[in-house]
């Protein structure tokens, strides 16, 4: 069973908003349970968390790599942007309107 860096830190994320954990960033375990990678429906199942010791540039990294994970955040690149094209201008039209809050 492996995870991939991304549900480590959504587990961790998920760890930090639900119980208010801040483990290290070895969660691998809580990480398998959370993107079911491990059955454990309708077994009592027990984790070992610790740390809290997590570097503050780490934890940064790790709640953005949270939200993408979990879609809360999204990234966006244009190989265009910066360079000499007017392809910049056409970047509203490719969001949804919202309304004014």
């Amino acid at each position: 069973m492996t995870v991939t860096d991304d549900e480590t830190a959504a587990a961790i994320l998920t760890l930090m908003e639900r119980q208010k954990i801040v483990s290290r960033v070895r969660s691998g375990f809580v990480a398998a349970v959370l993107f079911n990678k491990i059955p454990v429906k309708g077994k009592k199942v027990v984790a070992v968390i610790s740390g809290g010791n997590i570097d503050v540039n780490i934890l940064a990294v790790v709640i953005n790599r949270g939200l993408l994970k979990t879609g809360r955040k999204a990234s966006l690149t244009h190989s265009s942007f910066g360079q000499a094209s007017d392809s910049w201008k056409k970047f509203p039209r490719l969001l949804p309107s919202r309304e004014p809050m």
